[in-house]
């Protein structure tokens, strides 16, 4: 989704520390594309991901699963992504898969659940879905979505300064507040506070 293809995001913020880190000895392909969801990720396997043959693949698509334009449930969400999983898996068993949830939904949304263009009644559930399947494949799971839950909570300003849209992380809070998720999860020294 967005989250993932923002051209300041946590993925290019990766990108530009692992070549800092590795100079070329790692390549980061960004295969995202924002408004698109899981359907849209299996007709596109092939061409934008396996084609490079990784080491790594994450998958987040459940911001887009549950939207509205969407039109997938749930349970039509799990057999895409179980389906995008057994084909990565097909095409190299030892390709390291990562699921990701990502954050919620924020007051600018919030305030107008029924009519916001980027209304997500089955967020939650989305995500409670990928866990899940993470959990039954023995699939790495980076949740994001409980520490933005917690940062929502704790400094619910915070939340929204950083996500005015009510969907989209700015540059500053996906440095810190995904990044450091991501460079656990691939099992790498946290970046060093500036």
């Amino acid at each position: 989704t967005s989250l993932t293809a923002a051209r300041e995001g946590w993925v290019a913020q990766l990108h530009a520390l692992l070549k800092q880190r590795h100079g070329d000895c790692i390549t980061v392909v960004n295969a995202a594309k924002g408004g698109e969801n899981s359907t849209w990720g299996l007709a596109q396997l092939e061409g934008r991901v396996l084609v490079h043959r990784p080491d790594v693949v994450t998958v987040e698509f459940a911001m887009n699963d549950a939207a509205r334009k969407s039109a997938l449930t749930v349970a039509g969400a799990r057999r895409n992504l179980e389906t995008l999983i057994a084909r990565i898996r097909a095409a190299n068993p030892a390709t390291r898969i990562i699921l990701l949830t990502m954050n919620p939904l924020g007051a600018a949304v919030l305030a107008r659940p029924a009519d916001h263009p980027f209304s997500r009644a089955e967020l939650d559930a989305h995500y409670a879905m990928v866990r899940e399947v993470a959990a039954e494949q023995g699939l790495v799971l980076v949740d994001h979505h409980a520490a933005w839950l917690r940062l929502r909570a704790e400094s619910p300003e915070l939340f929204d300064r950083h996500v005015p849209d009510g969907v989209h992380p700015d540059p500053e809070i996906s440095r810190r507040l995904i990044l450091p998720a991501m460079l656990r999860a691939l099992g790498l020294a946290p970046v060093e506070p500036e």
